[in-house]
């Protein structure tokens, strides 16, 4: 949540880094002094010896009335419209994890419509225990019953309000990853809707209640899970923001984009509030360290600017709100009736306190989304000429916001002096700090295999990219972007071609790995500096990449997000040189959250919400107190706060097992030549002891099919009843054969263009010949199983009844293709066209070889995007 000053004696309010002092945990000196306010009727009282404040033991909320006896069935309202349930997805705490609201009167009968309402609430200082959700129901608003019974909000439309709770992760930190997509929204308000048919209106067995209109809303922190649930799939008729745009604003803008244009329009809105940002001090530019209550050292004067992870980010939800009211401006002067629905889509400042504000307008916004709240409290945004107070560039409406008075980093931070017991280090403590490159204690030497020998066609280089380097914060990131692509060999100009957009996608990643590590991350894309200076993706035309993503990506950004594929395997080699199989596992680990965290953190900073596969089943969040890890991973974890208080050690411990008796923990002692049993040598990119290789598939009865329909589609075009070119797909040949069937990825995650937007369909199945499924279905299971979904993440299809494409000869179109009898597959096509040497990764080539499949590269026409099954 976020938090503010006290009034100065001018009476004007000063906020201070307000959402960041959640985000780290480190309140303003202040906030004690802060005044208790009301919220849905109680007041809020602070003990008087704590810094941040808590609640007392009788919760904010009215409590509860004892279990209906059966002369109250005739209450008009069941409970009063309060209660709440335990829904197992979103786990925590052993108590119920969801807070329900509702006016639907005992008399509803089944089958009856159900409006939703879920709130996503903040960061909090609360502790995580049964107090948190009925507090965070009480912040809410959204009672909608008085005192007396009677309903006073949406008193003509039953409705069912739900509060689910975050998960907590450290300090005041607060996310919602187990409700993270369409289908987790679509399991809670199912469930929200059973609970309410079944435990609260009790309606005979075998009723139901459906789903009516759906509202989504978010407080502060919150506000990151409605722009993720917004980009994926999840469509409310209404959204509302209680100051809670913390640089998502773009699934928001898109939705009411696509909201405004619908024929339902009327019936649907968006109210979006903000609060003011600050400029940091002209005095003290960078802040200075403050010493607040207990003792406790506080950056300060800094504005709304906070320094993280090297680099000053902007926490405030002005820019980003601003920024949707003049795309909502254009979205409605484009539209026939856009003035109609003016009052139905606004964005507005508003000067209630951060915290009150839900309360402050929920009731009116549940009654109607266009309503007018008081004029005192709320305002229209100034006009775009207006420039925030916190940002230094007039351009800031289309170009990242810039921190006035210069990105000196802060100055050093005090170093208090340590009592004797403070200086002593604990057992295991991590080192002061980490190394340049990883190496923990006992490690044992590894080399890779760099003979050609394994492959049938051996790429080049033949030896899978290493990885030694540690990552290394730094406050530079542009300057290790620059050093790092000019390592590469990318020249002054392809390295100007990134300034703006491409320098500031790659920030993130630069601000986290530093120099070093982002040059071997860059390595590892095995790109050219021509590729590297303008990043190909897989659409045939710019506009095709625009349309899809609905705005302009500029190539550079394309570089970040491939970067960001390269995490899981920087840290899988590193795990090569683990002295352990738990640090081993831990890395392994590490590389797939990193990848995550900052996917969110380039979708922040470019503006753009662009795909990545999932982490394998093996991957978690670390317990708290996890053994047999270096120095150097075990300060990682806490640098990166990757550690999960509410994961139990006996959980992460199934997950190492997992991982240690699956293909993944095999495949490290084989490589690392700790299991000998089966003679071969370490250091190879791939292994089929963990895995059982179909015997070969004699395909010949179906070529032979297959050749005669190619016969007959060259007999029609050489009569004229055809003029498809030979070169472009024709399947209809095939359809009476027979031979034609889906094949399964095995819930291999693969798309059909890189980059592709998060809310684009993922593939589950391909067509191709019915014989060769368990070939093809072998080889997506064992990449699957390894974790190598960051290899293998985009194909342009199997089955394509053509003849060949050959640069330069024409006359090969007279020659049926393997993509014709569906048995060849092109894998991560946008950076493996023809007649290149193409990025596919050894240990890829070497997984399909194994499994019979012959690489295309190895072709006359070198094709190394393509792998056929050879039998």
């Amino acid at each position: 949540m976020k938090r503010f000053h006290r009034r100065t004696s001018r009476g004007t309010r000063r906020q201070a880094d307000l959402f960041f002092a959640d985000l780290v945990g480190e309140p303003p000196a202040d906030w004690s002094r802060r005044h208790a306010r009301t919220v849905a009727g109680p007041e809020w009282r602070h003990a008087p010896s704590a810094v941040p404040p808590v609640y007392p033991a009788a919760s904010p909320v009215l409590p509860l009335p004892a279990p209906l006896q059966d002369d109250e069935f005739a209450e008009a309202v069941p409970l009063r419209g309060r209660g709440g349930f335990r829904h197992e997805p979103l786990g925590g705490i052993a108590v119920d994890n969801v807070a329900a609201r509702w006016n639907a009167d005992a008399a509803t009968p089944s089958g009856s419509p159900i409006d939703i309402v879920v709130h996503l609430h903040g960061y909090s200082e609360l502790d995580d225990d049964a107090n948190f959700l009925p507090a965070k129901a009480a912040l809410a608003g959204l009672d909608m019953i008085d005192d007396a019974g009677a309903v006073v909000v949406r008193a003509s439309r039953p409705t069912l309000a739900l509060v689910p709770r975050g998960r907590h992760l450290k300090g005041p930190r607060w996310v919602f990853d187990r409700l993270a997509d369409r289908a987790a929204f679509d399991r809670l308000v199912g469930a929200g809707l059973a609970w309410l048919c079944e435990t609260v209106l009790r309606l005979p067995a075998g009723s139901t209640l459906t789903r009516g209109r759906v509202t989504l809303a978010a407080h502060s922190g919150g506000g990151a899970a409605m722009s993720v649930l917004l980009a994926r799939g999840v469509n409310p008729d209404e959204v509302i923001c209680f100051d809670s745009v913390y640089g998502g604003e773009a699934p928001i803008r898109a939705w009411a984009q696509a909201r405004i244009a619908a024929p339902d329009a009327s019936r649907c809105g968006l109210r979006v509030f903000y609060t003011s940002c600050g400029p940091p001090s002209a005095a003290y530019p960078s802040g200075r360290w403050v010493t607040g209550a207990h003792g406790r050292l506080a950056l300060r004067s800094a504005g709304s600017w906070a320094f993280v992870g090297g680099t000053w980010h902007l926490i405030s939800t002005e820019v980003y709100a601003r920024r949707l009211h003049h795309a909502l401006e254009r979205a409605l002067s484009s539209v026939t009736g856009g003035a109609a629905l003016v009052n139905r889509f606004r964005v507005q400042h508003t000067s209630v306190p951060h915290n009150d504000i839900p309360a402050r307008y929920s009731p009116l916004l549940l009654d109607d989304i266009a309503a007018d709240v008081p004029p005192r409290s709320a305002s229209a945004p100034p006009p775009a000429t207006s420039r925030p107070m916190c940002v230094a560039n007039d351009d800031w409406l289309t170009l990242p916001p810039r921190k006035p008075h210069g990105t000196h980093p802060p100055p050093p931070r005090p170093i208090a002096t340590p009592s004797a017991a403070e200086s002593r280090p604990a057992a295991g403590a991590a080192p002061a700090g980490a190394e340049d490159v990883y190496a923990p204690p006992n490690a044992r030497p590894y080399t890779r295999n760099t003979s050609a020998a394994l492959f049938r066609t051996p790429p080049a280089p033949v030896a899978v990219t290493a990885a030694t380097q540690w990552p290394q914060a730094t406050a530079d990131a542009n300057g290790a972007s620059e050093r790092a692509l000019r390592a590469a060999g990318v020249d002054a100009a392809g390295i100007a071609a990134f300034a703006g957009d491409g320098m500031t996608a790659l920030r993130p990643l630069a601000s986290t790995f530093g120099e070093a590590a982002l040059t071997e991350l860059i390595q590892r894309l095995r790109y050219t500096p021509a590729r590297l200076a303008r990043p190909p993706h897989s659409y045939s035309r710019e506009a095709d990449l625009t349309h899809a993503f609905g705005g302009a990506v500029p190539r550079p950004v394309i570089l970040a997000f491939r970067m960001l594929l390269a995490i899981p395997g920087h840290f899988r080699e590193l795990a090569r040189l683990a002295a352990s199989d738990e640090d081993a596992y831990a890395l392994e680990n590490i590389g797939w959250l990193l990848m995550q965290t900052l996917r969110n953190d380039v979708a922040t900073s470019s503006g753009i919400d662009a795909w990545l596969p999932p982490s394998p089943t093996f991957v978690t969040p670390f317990a708290a107190g996890v053994s047999g890890l270096s120095p150097q991973t075990t300060q990682l974890l806490s640098a990166r706060s990757l550690t999960d208080a509410t994961v139990d050690a006996a959980a992460y411990r199934r997950k190492f097992a997992e991982w240690q008796s699956g293909a993944p923990g095999r495949t490290w002692r084989l490589e690392t030549g700790r299991d000998t049993a089966t003679g071969r040598a370490a250091g190879a990119p791939f292994y089929s002891d963990p895995f059982t290789i179909p015997p070969a598939i004699n395909i010949t009865a179906e070529r032979a099919q297959v050749q005669g329909a190619w016969q007959r589609r060259l007999g029609a075009v050489d009569a004229g009843r055809t003029t498809k070119p030979l070169t472009e797909c024709d399947n209809a040949y095939l359809a009476q054969l027979g031979v034609i069937g889906p094949i399964s990825l095995r819930g291999l995650h693969l798309r059909r263009h890189f980059p592709s937007p998060s809310t684009a369909r993922t593939l589950t199945e391909l067509n191709g010949l019915a014989a060769a499924k368990p070939a093809f279905e072998a080889a997506f299971q064992a990449t699957l199983d390894l974790g190598w979904n960051d290899l293998l993440f985009e194909t342009e299809g199997l089955l394509c009844f053509r003849g060949k494409k050959l640069p330069g000869d024409p006359a090969a179109s007279r020659h049926m293709s393997n993509h014709s009898l569906g048995v060849a597959i092109d894998l991560n096509a946008f950076e493996n066209g023809q007649n290149i040497t193409g990025s596919m990764d050894p240990r890829i080539v070497a997984l399909f070889e194994a499994f019979r499949f012959r690489w295309g590269k190895g072709f006359p026409t070198p094709d190394p995007m393509h792998f056929e099954y050879a039998g």
